[in-house]
């Protein structure tokens, strides 16, 4: 954290530029926190803020819940904040030309924009016992995944405007496959804090995490007119943009913990993570 020439600590906070942080973002504006303190924020996909996080870069941000497995000891969890599902997302898909479980020794691309659902994919087909040739890539058009693919992991708002119905025969809503796997609410992402951040400003880190839930509350409130507003900007139908946002719980609650734990133990079991993750929260 950097301090400005006024002598305010400055505090640098990342946003996921996805249309479904938009009820959390609702209504947190930039600008000065309070007299104690300003902020700068950083608007990037999550596998950038996770980097930019790793790096240091940014004090507070909502990052990939994949992300903090990977930096437990030096994040902290921001309680009451999440981008959770219960048993469907729309937004976090698997395209394929066949069902998954035909997908042994074919060439998979998973997204480059999200640790959790890449890490999540992984879980799922060792679970139904599959080995596909995985490749990392950026998945945002038709183009991108190219012939040489059989199936596509896409995110966000591309998962929701790109017809990949026109390239791939099957399309599988990763949510759905986790709940029908565990039986538990999936978490995609959370908001966390560097815990040397949160051992030095506890108080402005407590601020910022109010005003987000404050913010969140009241995107709750205006869902119509958050949905009106992606609507025109995504081209989407009303329609549609309500549902998906209808489906997401921001909330964190004791269920989606849970859910989060089971994904941090598969993670373990799977050898995706080299140790047990535990979940350390602010405050």
């Amino acid at each position: 954290m950097r301090i400005t020439e006024s002598g305010l600590p400055e505090i640098s906070i990342g946003h996921i530029k996805y249309m479904n942080v938009a009820p959390v973002n609702f209504a947190f504006d930039s600008g000065k926190l309070s007299e104690k303190a300003v902020w700068r924020n950083v608007v990037a996909p999550p596998a950038e803020l996770n980097r930019r996080m790793e790096a240091g870069e940014l004090d507070i941000s909502s990052v990939s819940a994949a992300a903090y497995a990977f930096n437990s000891e030096d994040w902290l969890i921001i309680p009451g904040l999440s981008i959770g599902c219960t048993s469907e997302v729309m937004s976090v898909i698997l395209a394929s030309e066949c069902p998954i479980e035909d997908l042994d020794e074919k060439k998979v691309a998973l997204t480059l924009e999200s640790d959790s659902a890449a890490n999540l994919m992984k879980i799922i087909f060792a679970e139904k016992g599959v080995v596909p040739v995985i490749e990392r890539k950026s998945l945002k058009r038709i183009e991108d995944a190219g012939s040489e693919y059989s199936a596509a992991l896409i995110i966000g708002d591309s998962a929701l405007t790109v017809p990949w119905e026109n390239r791939f025969r099957y399309v599988f809503d990763l949510c759905t496959l986790w709940h029908e796997l565990r039986n538990l609410p999936f978490v995609f992402g959370v908001w966390t804090v560097r815990k040397t951040v949160a051992e030095k400003y506890p108080d402005l880190v407590e601020e910022v995490a109010s005003m987000l839930r404050k913010s969140l509350e009241d995107g709750l409130l205006n869902l119509d007119i958050i949905s009106q507003s992606s609507a025109r900007e995504s081209g989407l139908s009303y329609e549609k943009c309500r549902k998906y946002f209808s489906l997401l719980d921001y909330r964190l609650p004791e269920e989606q913990v849970k859910g989060l734990g089971r994904f941090y133990d598969d993670m373990y079991s799977n050898g995706l993570v080299n140790k047990k993750i535990k979940i350390s929260m602010f405050g």
